[in-house]
Parts: structure tokens; sequence; C-alpha cells
């Protein structure tokens, strides 16, 4: 059973980029979610070089055979360190842009969802709609005592497209806090009211 566990959701635009950065970052944390990793499916095993003590969940954005034009993009992980092994399931989310993991916290389950949204535009208007129900499935067809949802939704909290999460998440008697450390470090849960 875990006492207390350290989270942390960090856009880090490029694994590659901050990886003299990561380990030193990470240690302070029990689990860790990643977006804008820009890696493809074969860089992966990145992680298991400059984080030993981490097992991890991935999706890559970047198809591996395929050539891109300008800078890489997408891709997201959540890492937890070694000693939750016993803790943690990987769920099987069939959607590009989220992937989840099921946490055994005593007699609850947790799940924490990392996320990494379609830019909020009007031409991405189908994408967005799509990731936000397929988003909401996972806490609806699941059995979960609690989800924490956290990531880059690429949308300010005034944008119409954050209104329709926050009215699910009414709808769902989830509550939404937003936590801004750093830029691009943040924490945004959404967690069961009746818990809090």
């Amino acid at each position: 059973m875990m006492n207390e566990t350290n989270l942390l959701s960090w856009n880090v635009h490029g694994l590659k980029r901050v990886s003299g950065l990561v380990h030193d970052i990470m240690k302070k944390y029990d689990i860790v979610c990643i977006q804008e990793t820009w890696l493809r499916k074969y860089e992966e095993n990145l992680f298991n070089s400059i984080l030993p003590d981490f097992n991890y969940l991935c999706k890559s954005s970047m198809d591996n055979d395929k050539f891109y034009r300008g800078r890489p993009f997408g891709g997201q992980c959540i890492l937890w360190k070694n000693h939750l092994d016993d803790l943690v399931t990987p769920v099987d989310v069939d959607y590009d842009n989220i992937c989840a993991i099921s946490v055994t916290m005593g007699s609850k389950t947790v799940y924490i969802v990392n996320v990494y949204a379609p830019f909020n535009c009007n031409d991405n208007e189908d994408k967005i709609q799509d990731f936000i129900v397929n988003l909401f499935s996972i806490w609806e067809l699941n059995n979960c005592d609690e989800i924490i949802i956290c990531g880059d939704f690429n949308m300010h909290v005034d944008a119409q497209n954050f209104r329709f999460v926050y009215d699910i998440c009414e709808d769902s008697q989830l509550c939404i806090s937003i936590l801004l450390t750093l830029t691009s470090v943040y924490i945004a849960t959404l967690s069961n009211k009746t818990t809090i």
C-alpha cells in the first residue's frame, strides 16, 4: 500500500531536448505523465537508459517509417517507479492521444490518465469532440474509484470546448482543479467529488 504518491505532469516539448534534466527532476516523483515526447515507437527505449528506475506506458504520434517535415509532434507517456509494479496495471485505451494506468491504493482503484489533446481550433472541432468523448468514456466504462486526468489539454479555461469538458465533469460529479507551477509543468486533475 502507498501512503503518499507524488505525481508530476510535464510537457517536455521533446524528451531528447531535456534528457539531461529528466533524471534529476523525476527522481522526486512516483508517477510521471509526460506529453510531447516527440518520440517514434522505436525510440521509446530511451526511457530505459535515462530512467532505469521507472517502467512506462507510451504512445507515439509519429509513425516509424514516415518522414515528417518541420518539428516533431505529440506523444505521451506515463512512467512509474519500479517499486510500484505490483500496484500498476496498464489500461488499454484505443485512442492515440490518451494513455492510462490503473493504480491500486489500499482498497481503491485509481486511474491515472495522461492526455495530449488536439490543438483547439475550428479546423480540429471534430477531433476535439472525439477526444473529449473518448476521454470521459474511460471514467464511464471502467470500474475505478477515482480518476486523475492530467496532461496538455491544448485549450484555455475560457474556450468553448473547455466549457464542454466542465459540463461533462458536472454531470459526472467530477471536479476540476488546475495547478500551474511552471509554464509547461502542471497538474490538472479530475477527481470524484465525493472523495474530496
